[in-house]
């Protein structure tokens, strides 16, 4: 049976145990427009801000393809998630998994400083590297034990369960862990979804986004 997204219109069951305490769910489900619905009920409805990103087909109904050769984003400047534990869950489609062409797939950020951030990255420390990153250190980064695959889809999933507990995981399994004390990031206000949006934004993510919650 195939999977597709729900229509923009229906809610979501906020009781159900997946859905609890969900502070943002954007499916990317519109299929038009210059923005994504949050369909968690908190309306942190997220626009696009740099570019045009395209609407396009995805792996359960419609998706989002950002060039970053057009600086191409969504962002809001309202951090849903600013404490642990957490979890960020993304369903990527890249074009680029060349090593050192880091790109930022989802990013929480203080957006007046450049070191107060959670971010899910693509690419650091090798060819389709995905992993999750603390406060912009290696040592807080925890990445996935499987590479991605340009042109393919893989759900990502990221766990913050306390502050020396960190996990990032590909296509439901393959963890990566990292056990470093690294403290939580202050004074997160901002979302960004294809690229960094701290104080000095960049890497932007080339490829489809089908999902963020």
């Amino acid at each position: 049976m195939s999977l597709i997204k729900p229509f923009r219109a229906i809610q979501l069951n906020k009781s159900h145990p997946l859905a609890r305490e969900l502070s943002g769910c954007w499916l990317f489900n519109e299929g038009c427009g210059e923005q994504s619905t949050d369909m968690s009920g908190n309306r942190l409805n997220i626009p696009f801000v740099g570019g045009t990103p395209q609407w396009t087909s995805g792996n359960h109904g419609s998706a989002i393809s950002f060039n970053n050769s057009e600086n191409e984003y969504m962002e809001l400047d309202i951090a849903p998630v600013t404490d642990i534990p957490c979890t960020i869950l993304t369903w990527i489609c890249p074009d680029d998994v060349t090593q050192d062409n880091h790109y930022y797939i989802v990013y929480f950020a203080n957006k007046n400083v450049t070191n107060q951030a959670w971010g899910v990255l693509l690419n650091f420390g090798d060819d389709g590297e995905v992993a999750l990153n603390t406060n912009i250190t290696i040592t807080g980064r925890a990445a996935s034990t499987k590479r991605v695959s340009a042109g393919q889809w893989h759900q990502v999933v990221c766990v913050i369960a306390g502050t020396a507990d960190r996990r990032c995981y590909v296509d439901g399994g393959n963890k990566g862990i990292n056990s470093s004390v690294i403290s939580v990031p202050s004074g997160l206000n901002r979302i960004s979804i294809g690229r960094a949006g701290d104080y000095t934004p960049g890497y932007y993510y080339p490829g489809k986004i089908g999902c963020v919650f």
